[in-house]
């Protein structure tokens, strides 16, 4: 179980209690009343999630149109008990979990604030929900212009965010393991890069010489295209390494608003029919470097040689060479400007 304390199914007053939704009682759809009394009225389907989907809702029975800026908003995931039963790898109850450990843990450098918070977790006879605040931008990739990306000066001040969440996640020895920018949001105004999607993370542990490694899989968690090459090639990982790896992954397609590689390795035949699209882009980045292949692929007259210099780091196969989050933050000057 990776040390987390997975609720079973018929113990599920250890989250809150359960819920009573609308379609219990035939009452109204939208409408979520939680186990203390507090009800929350789902506006809008935001997106499909995995056994669900995530929808904007306001704390009330019903939304006040002349007060509503004054109201307190809220992302609601509606999970299927149904299909998580179907679909194991990607567990709610874990997710609740960490959420609660990284609230619990001490403030590191700020980090709690860039870290997604739970509001409230409870069940219903068919569903899991997870409250959260709303934060009105969007996920990050909603932010990338294809063709164009967000902008150093936007993607500076979001990256050293996520970093200082990141930070904060490491010190409480979890690993995200499937960050990617569908996997941030950003507020309303723009002022804030929050991290979420606590669903696939792993605990990690201490190897032999020290350093922190997550458990090899069976299974490959994680996005194709953000996925370090040590996941795909079946190694032990340092767990805050691949973390890196994805941050930088997600930063150049902030920047150059498209993808460089149809996944970053060689691509496995199991997903060739996925990703079939040429991988010379990572073999060049495996032989070369980073700055070669942006270089070759006639990509650096687009970004600053700070952010050349930050990939070549962030972006580097042998693991071991990756800086740290706190690393990144407090040494490279593409944070620093």
């Amino acid at each position: 179980m990776n040390g987390f304390p997975f609720p079973h199914l018929s113990a599920c007053r250890e989250l809150n209690g359960r819920a009573r939704d609308g379609s219990e009682d035939r009452e109204d759809p939208n409408l979520v009343v939680l186990p203390d009394g507090k009800t929350f009225y789902l506006q809008r389907r935001l997106v499909n999630s995995l056994f669900g989907a995530v929808f904007h809702g306001i704390q009330g029975e019903c939304p006040n149109t002349n007060e509503e800026e004054e109201q307190f908003h809220v992302a609601v995931k509606r999970s299927s008990l149904a299909h998580m039963r179907r679909t194991p790898q990607e567990n709610v109850f874990k997710e609740i979990a960490v959420m609660r450990d990284l609230a619990a843990g001490p403030r590191q450098a700020g980090g709690h604030q860039f870290v997604m918070p739970l509001v409230a977790a409870c069940m219903s006879e068919t569903h899991v929900y997870v409250v959260t605040p709303y934060c009105g931008g969007g996920d990050l990739l909603k932010m990338v212009e294809p063709g164009e990306g967000t902008g150093e000066q936007h993607a500076r001040k979001w990256f050293r965010q996520i970093l200082f969440g990141l930070a904060h996640v490491h010190s409480r020895g979890l690993c995200h393991h499937d960050f990617s920018p569908e996997n941030v949001v950003i507020t309303r105004m723009g002022d804030a890069a929050v991290v979420m999607d606590f669903g696939m993370v792993q605990r990690m542990r201490r190897g032999p010489r020290g350093e922190v490694l997550a458990a090899r899989d069976a299974q490959r968690f994680g996005k194709f295209r953000y996925m370090a090459p040590e996941i795909w090639n079946n190694q032990e990982y340092d767990g805050r390494q691949i973390d890196i790896w994805s941050v930088g992954a997600t930063l150049l397609v902030c920047l150059l608003g498209d993808y460089p590689w149809a996944a970053p390795t060689r691509v496995p035949m199991e997903a060739q029919g996925i990703y079939s699209s040429d991988i010379y882009s990572y073999t060049t980045l495996e032989q070369h470097g980073a700055g070669v292949m942006l270089d070759r692929l006639n990509l650096t007259s687009r970004i600053s040689a700070g952010a050349v210099d930050l990939f070549c780091q962030m972006l580097v196969v042998d693991r071991r060479l990756r800086p740290s989050s706190a690393q990144l933050l407090a040494q490279h000057p593409f944070f620093a400007a």
